[in-house]
């Protein structure tokens, strides 16, 4: 008797927590049969329970752009970004979406071997980086006990060739994974909100007004100061706005 109560009680139990989990599946159902508000309701409440993912913040991002919400559907595309960089649909769904912004800012691209040098680490996570970096420390101590135990001078040079080859990998792969960390510490972005927002070249509101900007642009915040935020553009303009204006992307710590 005593078994079966407790049976009973953990059914009941388990029926409770998936009765309360929200359902994805659902969420992605309503999404597909154009119930936009259901999706978005749904969505929301994954996210609040603080489950996060690149695809729930795309499917986020993909719901508030069918219901013409510009900010926040770019807001959500980029922290998709920030988990998954190199997933082409985020990418592509990013573009669409800012193509929907007013602001049209010129981006200061890279050249020569900076260029080079960014999109390969920009290629992969810190934590992809991590791992490529102990798997090539672990090809060096393979190569190079194969290298020692060589019987013949050719299988001598190409073990010592590939452990030389490995070692440079994983020095390598621990400086990009550094730099990724740089990065995501040292950049801090932000997606403005307001309709339309002044941008002083103060932190008052009576400084001079360098230019203006419009929901859905992606800024740089450089420094915090008295409820304000000096930032800058892709095209190097700078200015300060109001907080309140925009929403900040700040990454998750590592």
């Amino acid at each position: 008797m005593m078994k079966k109560l407790i049976v009973l009680s953990l059914i009941l139990l388990s029926s409770t927590i998936f009765a309360q989990k929200p359902d994805f599946e659902k969420a992605n159902t309503d999404y597909s049969d154009g119930n936009y508000k259901m999706a978005l309701k749904a969505y929301s409440s994954i996210l609040k329970e603080g489950k996060t993912s690149a695809e729930l913040y795309f499917n986020l991002g993909n719901v508030y752009y069918k219901l013409n919400k510009v900010p926040e559907s770019i807001f959500y595309y980029e922290k998709a970004l920030q988990l998954d960089p190199t997933d082409k649909d985020i990418q592509n769904n990013l573009k669409f979406a800012n193509k929907r912004t007013i602001d049209a800012i010129e981006t200061k691209n890279d050249t020569g071997l900076a260029k080079i040098l960014n999109g390969i680490i920009s290629s992969f996570d810190v934590n992809t980086w991590a791992w490529l970096a102990v798997i090539f420390a672990f090809a060096v101590g393979i190569f190079f006990l194969f290298y020692r135990f060589a019987a013949r001078q050719i299988q001598q040079r190409l073990f010592f060739a590939l452990t030389i080859i490995s070692f440079v990998m994983s020095g390598a792969a621990v400086f990009f994974a550094f730099q990724q960390t740089g990065v995501r510490q040292s950049e801090k972005y932000a997606i403005v909100f307001n309709k339309e927002v002044e941008v002083r070249a103060e932190p008052n509101p009576g400084a001079d007004l360098a230019f203006t900007l419009h929901e859905g642009t992606k800024v740089q915040i450089l420094e915090d100061f008295n409820g304000y935020y000096k930032v800058e553009l892709t095209d190097g303009q700078i200015g300060w706005l109001k907080t309140s204006a925009i929403k900040s992307l700040k990454r998750a710590k590592i």
